[in-house]
């Protein structure tokens, strides 16, 4: 029954140790994708040109997905 300061302390060094289970499964996600798509833009890049290795680095990009993991803590912790 601590103040709110407290319990917001406690909440915020919690989720510090803590991964959600989005976090583990962005994680495991980007270990084998990203990889795989900066494999496949080299070898395009080698067959087909400099602009196709832009062209599936851009499209591939993961930056959405593994942006928001982030986003929905910060979120989530502005609710307490």
């Amino acid at each position: 029954s601590g103040s709110f300061q407290a319990r917001v302390a406690s909440a915020v060094e919690e989720a510090k140790t803590t991964l959600s289970e989005m976090e583990e499964l962005v994680g495991r996600f980007a270990t084998w994708y990203t990889p795989t798509v900066l494999g496949l833009a080299v070898a395009l890049g080698l067959y087909k040109g400099f602009q196709q290795f832009l062209v599936v680095v851009v499209a591939g990009c993961p930056c959405a997905l593994l942006g928001a993991a982030p986003f929905v803590q910060g979120a989530t912790l502005t609710l307490l």
